[in-house]
């Protein structure tokens, strides 16, 4: 996270200094897993200015279809740091509700969503204000490495 200095007191403009970082950075690419680049934007619009979602169930089509959009997208002029969220391996959890069942407890299957939801993403407890930002600070449940 690098903080500038207010804008009214510096010679060059922020992107012009992330241009300069992303350059100067570019030699100790190799000794980082992830450099990632941007500017934090305050207020409206919120999330990436281009963004593209891909959805299907053959992850093997799915990620021949994303490179053909990443080869397209380094060649629009002013797009700069193209990449995808895409995950091997990232496991997935198939819950069945038998809803006449969990109606006779009380329990909605929007209930079980969320309590699993919690479990694996934990659950924002309060928020902290600092300076301009907001942090959440969530409960999640410690990882069980030996099941008992």
């Amino acid at each position: 996270m690098v903080y500038l200095t207010p804008f009214n007191k510096r010679d060059r403009v922020a992107n012009d200094i992330l241009e300069s970082l992303r350059l100067k950075s570019e030699a100790y690419r190799d000794q980082f897993t992830k450099i990632e680049y941007g500017l934090v934007r305050t207020g409206p619009p919120v999330g990436k200015p281009v963004s593209v979602a891909i959805k299907g169930d053959d992850f093997e089509v799915l990620k021949k279809i994303a490179a053909i959009f990443k080869e397209h997208l380094v060649t629009v002029p002013g797009l700069k740091d193209v990449k995808d969220d895409y995950e091997d391996y990232k496991n997935e959890l198939r819950v069945y509700v038998d809803e006449k069942t969990a109606a006779v407890t009380g329990i909605t299957v929007f209930d079980v969503a969320t309590t699993i939801r919690s479990c694996f993403e934990g659950t924002v407890a309060t928020k902290i204000k600092k300076t301009d930002e907001e942090i959440d600070i969530r409960v999640i449940f410690p990882e069980i490495l030996d099941p008992i």
